[in-house]
């Protein structure tokens, strides 16, 4: 009996991730803990694959901004000299110089991810899939206290609304006690 209980568990998950993915999208998400997050810092995007292409990183950055704003949450950026920023590519900071961030920002919690663009070749036409993936973190610990992914395939462009509306997604699976405006 508690195997069962166990193993509907992801599978509830997933469910509930298709379900919450109308329009072609998919998601899913995870959370360590229950939590009330009114502040958070924007931390570095990584673009990957041909992200570029279609957006640029300033353009990711704003659009990120503005998702955050529009959560109802505080937004709190780093100093000039300590933002990564949006990235072309790259990684993430080491935990050392996240924990550092935890005396140059007034937030607890740090947003990071990534924005993925694949080709999908079919035989009709060239395809693309976008992937947002976001995590956040605890600056007092380092540890991930929350992520999620969304996904959307089967595109012939990558618009900036897109974008814009996969980014809403994710905050609304993130940040579930805010108010994000629709």
């Amino acid at each position: 009996m508690l195997l069962n209980r166990i193993g509907a568990v992801p599978l509830l998950v997933i469910l509930l991730g298709c379900l919450c993915g109308c329009q072609n999208w998919q998601s899913y998400h995870w959370s360590s803990r229950e939590l009330r997050i009114q502040r958070v810092a924007a931390g570095e995007v990584i673009l990957k694959g041909l992200s570029s292409r279609f957006l640029d990183a300033q353009s990711l950055d704003s659009m990120l901004g503005l998702s955050i704003r529009g959560a109802g949450v505080d937004l709190a950026r780093p100093t000039p000299g300590s933002s990564k920023g949006v990235a072309e590519s790259g990684s993430y900071r080491s935990r050392k110089e996240t924990l550092e961030l935890n005396s140059v920002l007034r937030a607890r919690y740090l947003l990071r991810g990534e924005m993925d663009v694949r080709a999908e070749e079919t035989l009709v036409q060239r395809q693309y899939s976008l992937s947002l993936f976001f995590q956040i973190l605890d600056l007092r610990t380092g540890a991930i206290v929350r992520e999620a992914t969304v996904m959307h395939g089967g595109l012939t462009n990558v618009s900036r609304p897109r974008v814009y509306d996969g980014l809403k997604r994710i905050l609304r699976l993130l940040l579930p006690n805010a108010s994000l405006a629709n």
